[in-house]
């Protein structure tokens, strides 16, 4: 499935997803009880995504951080509203599943962080092993076997 079309990626991001797995540093240090992130589409051309990420601390708070995704050419570029490290960087889409339930996500530049994979799935949907749906498609949703081995899983 092509993963750099902007008018597919409007049609399958918006809504709310949850991350099952990642490198992401707060996600393996386990200090993130859960993490999701709300898209709307705001603009369709060029592409304009508005987003909303939501961490869960394993000691109850949440913290929001929203901002902005402009498509250019192959990923988007992403601004935060807030002074964190998810403040400015790229992502792009490297896999969606034919069924458009779960998406694997790469995330590079952000500041002070190190590139990052998301395994994120949709919300209300429930895949009875994630995991072994993704080990069986590695390849198809942009993930190497190294990259696979990476992930931390929830």
């Amino acid at each position: 499935m092509a993963n750099d079309d902007p008018a597919l990626l409007a049609e399958v991001l918006p809504g709310t997803w949850h991350v099952s797995a990642s490198n992401l540093p707060v996600w393996v240090s386990a200090d993130a009880a859960g993490l999701s992130v709300e898209i709307e589409v705001v603009k369709h051309d060029p592409l304009m995504l508005r987003h909303l990420i939501v961490v869960e601390s394993r000691d109850g708070r949440v913290k929001r951080i929203g901002g902005v995704d402009r498509w250019v050419g192959t990923r988007f570029r992403t601004r935060s509203r807030a002074l964190t490290p998810f403040r400015w960087g790229h992502w792009h889409i490297t896999g969606i599943s034919p069924d458009r339930d779960h998406i694997v996500v790469r995330m590079a530049k952000l500041r002070a962080l190190p590139d990052s994979i998301l395994i994120c799935r949709r919300d209300g949907v429930e895949v009875d092993d994630l995991r072994a749906t993704v080990s069986a498609r590695t390849e198809p949703l942009g993930l190497s076997p190294e990259d696979f081995a990476s992930l931390t899983w929830n």
